[in-house]
């Protein structure tokens, strides 16, 4: 009886080299100068002041320019996403009320589990103007 064993050979990760920026990481006060940046997959291996060896990296100068995580869009309005541009563009302004009404309360429903409650960031960022609607709201939303 013959036994086969195989080994698959897995690709190393990509690795991307992002040299000659100003970091702004969100943390500190001060952004970092002229720093550079190894990105393996989609991961950052090493973030410094210092020189980096990588050899096959895709290198990008970044010209000093700033560099920064990405941004979450925390600005979002829920009764437009069940629109689409084109309707926006070319539709009934009494349509897309009603569309709107129904986009929130089937996106709504579909958010039931998924998040804290309705207006739990507006309550968090100091103003107290929501807390008399957000317990309102907590009974509805259960």
């Amino acid at each position: 009886m013959a036994h086969s064993v195989s080994a698959f050979a897995q690709d190393a990760p990509q690795q991307t080299l992002i040299t000659n920026v100003h970091i702004f990481d969100g943390e500190n006060e001060q952004r970092i100068e002229n720093a550079n940046v190894l990105i393996e997959g989609n991961l950052i291996k090493s973030v410094s002041t210092d020189a980096i060896e990588a050899d096959g990296a895709t290198l990008i100068d970044g010209g000093g320019r700033a560099l920064m995580p990405g941004l979450i869009d925390a600005h979002w309005h829920v009764n437009v996403s069940a629109i689409t541009n084109a309707e926006l563009v070319g539709t009934d302004f009494a349509w897309i009320t009603l569309k709107s009404g129904l986009g929130s309360a089937d996106t709504g429903r579909q958010q039931r589990g998924h998040c804290y409650r309705p207006l739990w960031v507006m309550s968090r960022l100091g103003s107290d103007e929501y807390s008399a609607s957000n317990s309102a709201l907590d009974q509805r939303w259960s």
